[in-house]
């Protein structure tokens, strides 16, 4: 038995010592269930005082024969306060040791910051006296895994988790009903099971794309691709077509330069080599124009800003050069009948960092020309800038990027570009584009590198082709809303803004999301979905994280970032083997590095544990 006043509970008085002097362990709360590993049997929650431990810290332990208490204040006090502390530096260096001869793997890291010392905050898991995994409850297993998040700097109001195993008696059943208690063995030692406040609506940022593109893969399979048309509205004698290029946009999301080049080579193929009409677009297939809606940010020279639009090509955006020494600029792929305008103050000196500052703007002439200028500072030592930027509107790009490209070819194009909705239904059919990537490998980009126009465009085509017609952004959310209900997942905590996360609306609970990623993980559409994740430590946006700890490799993280946001969602496979669906959302003003600091010692945690 646990001595009287050995409580496993992690007292409120504890949590809320920070330091203070007198209990002889509020400088290192961090260390709690790292000692007294012979600690007897009956475990429970509260300290000698009768304080239960509820909402922030629940209990941390059952009454597992020969179950490791966790340390509480009443322990410190014991103790007496300065051989306390002088134990707890003794198991801090010693920890920092095992820790660097690879002995043993931290749960949450080394955590910096505070004017304390460096605290060692490590996740241990209960052991019976024979060394043995203890199983925990749930409740216990969520107050560890909370306590800790709030220990790194996290608040338990500005966070939402949810952590389950996959494939025991159907992943799904496993999310959505909760069949398998946390603690339950399965292969020797107990399974994860994680909760806090999984019900709760966060904004999940960019994790949002799952919902998205996990439906598309649904409805219409891997292999779907999408298709770009050409009409004329005259005929073409000796190579000269006298009268109209239509162009019908197909809603493809990846319609990239090296795309253009081979449709035009087609174009050309069926004998065309001046236009000398214009070029109508229609656009018809999306309720969105041109023009349609505003940056997210108010900078749309940024390509995340980009909009959806039926004909979208090379994601509206260009690599531009620019040369501080000819004092010019360039566009790669280059635009036809646009101005460049290089308003750069030139710096002399050294190259150092920070000197060079340059924004994107463009406008029109006063003649009325589309323009492109950059403004700011360049130190000329430093030599040519490279950037990517989103410009122009989407009539004004599709103009120049189409005309420079056909002339490229050895065309001529003569006329003007125009919008059109409906021309292709006036106009005689003359060529058929089919996509160069398929739909398992635009869910592949949209989630290994977060592209948000492309999950844009993506919720919008599932809508059209499913007959449904052209919808807004908006609406088309609210209709794959209700094919989630339809199947199966009610989804009650989902707002969907635009698909793609890019919202200050978006909303999803961490225990919706996994429910999800457990449907996901049983369907056909796994492998797809899966391999579209980016890998921990390999690939796409969690390339640089964790790449030389053991969970490299191992797990398959989609990310999510805004101002005040962060989250993950997606898989772990830990060393046990047993594969694991976790969501994390913290919503919040929190030091960047904090916060993937936590994000990555949970995946740690998960891995080691699970």
């Amino acid at each position: 038995m646990c001595r009287k006043g050995w409580g496993a509970g992690v007292s409120e008085s504890m949590m809320r010592s920070k330091g203070r002097q007198g209990d002889g362990w509020g400088n290192y709360p961090d260390l709690q269930g790292l000692l007294r590993p012979d600690c007897g049997a009956a475990v429970r929650a509260g300290d000698s005082s009768g304080r239960a431990v509820r909402s922030s810290c629940g209990a941390v332990a059952t009454g597992a024969p020969g179950a490791r208490c966790l340390l509480s204040r009443s322990m410190g006090q014991r103790m007496g306060g300065q051989r306390a502390k002088r134990r707890v530096k003794r198991g801090v260096l010693v920890a920092g040791v095992l820790l660097a001869a690879g002995m043993v793997s931290p749960a949450f890291g080394v955590v910096k910051g505070g004017s304390g010392p460096a605290r060692l905050a490590m996740l241990e898991w209960p052991r019976t006296d024979t060394g043995e995994p203890a199983p925990i409850s749930e409740a216990a297993m969520s107050a560890l895994v909370v306590e800790r998040l709030r220990q790194a700097g996290i608040a338990e109001e500005d966070f939402g988790l949810a952590v389950v195993p996959l494939g025991l008696n159907g992943a799904e059943a496993v999310a959505a009903a909760g069949e398998v208690a946390a603690g339950a063995r399965f292969g020797g030692t107990p399974l994860l099971k994680v909760a806090h406040q999984s019900g709760r609506p966060f904004n999940p940022a960019s994790t949002m794309k799952l919902v998205t593109t996990y439906a598309a893969l649904s409805m219409l399979g891997p292999d779907y691709r999408w298709t770009t048309r050409f009409y004329t509205t005259g005929p073409i004698r000796n190579g000269v077509l006298q009268g109209d290029l239509v162009m019908q946009g197909g809603g493809d999301p990846h319609l990239v330069i090296e795309d253009l080049h081979a449709l035009m080579a087609d174009l050309r193929a069926q004998g065309l080599t001046t236009i000398r009409g214009n070029l109508v677009i229609d656009d018809s297939r999306f309720a969105v124009g041109p023009a349609y809606g505003s940056a997210f940010d108010g900078d749309a020279s940024q390509a995340y800003n980009v909009r959806p639009w039926a004909a979208l090509t090379n994601f509206k955006a260009s690599k531009l050069v620019v040369d501080p020494k000819s004092k010019q600029l360039v566009l790669d792929p280059p635009l036809a009948d646009v101005q460049l305008r290089y308003d750069v103050k030139v710096l002399r000196g050294r190259c150092r960092g920070g000197a060079t500052r340059v924004s994107v703007a463009d406008g029109a002439t006063p003649a009325g020309r589309p323009q492109v200028a950059v403004n700011g500072t360049q130190v000329r030592a430093c030599g040519p800038l490279q950037f990517y930027a989103a410009m122009l509107d989407h009539q004004q790009f599709v103009h120049g990027i189409f005309k420079a490209a056909w002339k490229n070819m050895g065309g001529q194009f003569l006329g003007r570009t125009r919008i059109e909705p409906g021309a292709a239904k006036r106009a005689r059919p003359l060529y058929a584009w089919q996509s160069s990537l398929d739909l398992g490998e635009v869910v592949r980009q949209i989630n290994k590198f977060s592209n948000n126009v492309m999950t844009r465009m993506l919720l919008l085509e599932m809508a059209a082709a499913k007959g449904q017609g052209a919808l807004a952004p908006e609406v088309a959310g609210q209709w794959l809303h209700g094919w989630y209900r339809s199947q199966g997942m009610p989804m009650a905590s989902l707002t969907m803004e635009n698909g793609s996360g890019l919202s200050r609306q978006a909303r999803i609970s961490a225990g919706d999301m996994v429910v999800l990623l457990a449907r996901a993980a049983q369907s056909p559409q796994a492998r797809w979905f899966e391999q579209s994740l980016p890998v921990v430590g390999i690939d796409g946006t969690m390339k640089t994280r964790l790449r030389l700890d053991p969970v490299a490799g191992q797990a398959q993280i989609k990310t999510g970032t805004l101002q005040e946001v962060r989250a993950i969602a997606g898989y772990v496979t830990a060393a046990s083997g047993r594969r694991y669906a976790l969501s994390l959302m913290i919503n919040g003003k929190y030091p960047a590095e904090r916060v993937l600091h936590a994000q990555d010692e949970l995946l740690r945690w998960v891995y080691r544990h699970g």
